[in-house]
C-alpha cells in the first residue's frame, strides 16, 4: 500500500465481509487499483487507512450489509469522510456478471468518485439495539440483553405488531371456494350471471 502524500481527494472502496475487506483507490482520473484484502478487525483497518493517506484526504465507502455500522463508526472516528451506500442503487453495466471481491471494491471506489452513489441513513449507536431485539447496542450479536430494547421501542422501530394489525381490520377479500367454470354451449347461447 502506497502512501498519498499530496493534498488530492483519495476514493476508497472497502467490499466488507465478516471476516475480510478487501481495498481498492480510486485517484485523480486513473482507474481504481485494488490494494489487497485485510482482516475485518479495528487494528488492521486503523493500519491500512493509515498506509493509504491522512484522514484529511480519505473518503471511504462501502455497501451496507450484515455487518452493519461498526466500520462506518470506526473511520469517521478517526476522521476518515465515509458513506455507507445503498446496494441496489450502485450501477451495473449490462452483463456485468462476474463478481469478485477485488472488483466490487474497484467498482465502489470508481462510482464514489463519480458521485454515482447513494448514501443511507447510519443511525448512533444508541439507536441500534432499539432496531434489533436481544442484541446490545452496537454490538451486533444476538442473545445479549445488555442493551436488548422494549416492546414499545421495538414496534416504533419496527413496525406495527400482529395484535395491531388485526385491528386494523382484515386484509384483502378472499375467494370463498374454487372459481366456477362455465361453458358457452355449442348453439351459442351464453348463460346468464344471476
Amino acid at each position: 500500500m502506497k502512501k498519498n502524500t499530496s493534498k488530492a481527494v483519495v476514493y476508497v472502496g472497502l467490499d466488507v465481509h465478516a471476516e475480510t475487506i478487501s481495498i481498492a483507490v480510486a485517484e485523480g482520473r486513473a482507474r481504481a487499483q485494488t490494494v489487497g484484502t485485510i482482516p475485518n478487525r479495528p487494528e488492521s483497518i486503523r493500519k491500512a487507512m493509515k498506509k493509504l493517506g491522512s484522514a484529511a484526504t480519505l473518503r471511504a465507502c462501502y455497501e451496507a450489509g450484515p455487518c452493519g455500522y461498526p466500520l462506518y463508526w470506526q473511520l469517521t472516528q478517526m476522521g476518515i469522510g465515509c458513506e455507507v451506500v445503498a446496494p441496489t442503487l450502485v450501477p451495473v453495466k449490462a452483463g456485468d456478471r462476474i463478481k469478485t471481491d477485488k472488483r466490487d471494491a474497484a467498482k465502489l471506489a470508481e462510482c464514489y468518485r463519480a458521485g454515482m452513489l447513494t448514501a443511507v441513513y447510519v443511525p448512533d449507536g444508541a439507536h441500534v439495539g432499539a432496531a434489533r431485539p436481544g442484541t446490545s447496542s452496537g454490538s451486533g450479536q444476538k442473545g445479549s440483553t445488555a442493551g436488548a430494547a422494549s416492546a414499545e421501542q421495538v414496534s416504533a422501530a419496527v413496525g406495527p405488531t400482529t395484535a395491531r394489525r388485526k385491528s386494523l381490520g382484515p386484509g384483502p377479500p378472499t375467494m370463498a371456494g374454487p372459481p366456477t367454470i362455465r361453458v358457452c354451449s355449442p348453439g351459442g347461447d351464453v348463460p346468464r350471471l344471476p
